[in-house]
């Protein structure tokens, strides 16, 4: 069964194309295309999660992909490209009502794409996403009914082999058994000083993996965004506290 995606692809998120400018790599134009081909495969899907969950797309709607890709502040360096999914208009609202402005920085979102080497599903949390990082730090320490919901998310995702991924940090998820063990691998806030700094868990599938061949990948998509949705529901702020 022929892959979803090419797996020529790949090649063109390496250091050697990553710093192109956008004309010079047409192959990126192909990635978007079927990154934007498997959203709404997912979408229409008979039990898409896109539907029965709060979780909503986030991108540029010219594009539909991340609009990191594209901007002329990041144009420099595309080693990812990836569609991302988040709070509601609503939801986000709320916090601009409440907060100014500065509520609207980017929160924790889940995400599939492809690097150079993988195609990838991960949550992430970036340098501004400190409302939802706060929390799940403030979650793991007080150690309660949403600590045990939270663990209970992090140890699928460790049975699925997923691992913790940041700022010299890569260890496999199942490796923590309690939510002090989690809160003491992850960074501190502060310690998050860069743009390119994240913090998150994710899995890699090698590009001539069967579950991500044009029979499989929208089930594996399906599978992964239910097994991601529990932390991320648990750790993202609706509303202002």
């Amino acid at each position: 069964m022929p892959q979803f995606f090419n797996p020529r692809l790949y090649r063109f998120l390496s250091d050697e194309f990553s710093r192109r400018p956008l004309e010079d790599v047409r192959e990126r134009d192909e990635i978007r295309h079927r990154l934007s081909e498997l959203h709404t495969l997912v979408q229409r899907a008979p039990r898409s999660p896109l539907r029965a969950l709060d979780l909503h797309p986030h991108w540029l709607p010219e594009y539909l992909t991340n609009k990191i890709d594209l901007s002329p502040i990041y144009v420099h360096h595309v080693s990812e490209i990836y569609v991302r999914y988040g709070k509601s208009k609503q939801q986000i609202k709320s916090f601009k009502d409440e907060l100014g402005d500065a509520s609207v920085l980017p929160h924790v979102h889940i995400s599939f794409g492809l690097s150079s080497r993988s195609f990838f599903f991960t949550i992430v949390f970036n340098l501004w996403a400190f409302l939802d990082y706060r929390n799940a730090l403030d979650i793991l320490r007080e150690d309660g009914n949403s600590a045990n919901a939270l663990m209970q998310g992090v140890r699928e995702l460790g049975r699925a082999r997923y691992h913790l991924w940041g700022p010299d940090l890569n260890r496999d998820l199942s490796q923590f058994e309690t939510p002090d063990d989690l809160r003491r691998a992850l960074p501190l806030p502060e310690a998050l000083v860069h743009p390119e700094d994240k913090v998150g868990m994710g899995r890699d599938w090698a590009p001539e993996d069967p579950d991500i061949d044009e029979a499989t990948i929208v089930q594996t998509s399906i599978n992964e965004i239910n097994r991601l949705w529990p932390v991320f529901n648990t750790v993202a702020l609706r509303h202002p506290r």
